[in-house]
């Protein structure tokens, strides 16, 4: 039996809608075919965050709040950021979280991540094993 921890990926909403919208109602499906997958996945609700505005200090320091979600991310094999699309942009909340990540020093450990775009989402992970090997 192979005793390897399981893949995990995160899928991070950035509505402000939460749980309700279409970007929540996409990212349950990935989720679950993921899951499927032997994968273990997770949507987090950046809405539910309370993540404070970034500051742009130039000598980052991880602030309390960002703290959880950050020892969550860094653990992470995958991280996929769904976001709905505001005047041809992301969401500010998205956007928040992104100039946060940026301005904690979350960047080292986030290192060696690419990035994939596909049809209107993004997909950022580390590269994965081969399909066969998740199961």
């Amino acid at each position: 039996m192979d005793k390897r921890r399981p893949f995990v990926v995160y899928a991070i909403n950035g509505s402000s809608r939460s749980e309700k919208g279409q970007t929540a109602r996409r990212l349950r499906t990935i989720v679950e075919g993921l899951r499927d997958l032997h994968v273990r996945a997770d949507i987090i609700h950046l809405a539910r965050t309370r993540l404070a505005f970034c500051d742009g200090q130039q000598t980052p320091r991880r602030r309390a709040d960002i703290r959880r979600l950050l020892e969550k991310l860094e653990t992470a094999d995958g991280i996929i950021f769904g976001t709905p699309t505001y005047w041809f942009n992301m969401s500010a909340l998205t956007k928040n979280l992104l100039d946060r990540l940026n301005a904690s020093s979350a960047l080292p450990a986030l290192a060696g991540c690419r990035s994939v775009r596909r049809r209107r989402s993004t997909a950022k992970s580390r590269v994965p094993p081969p399909l066969p090997s998740w199961q």
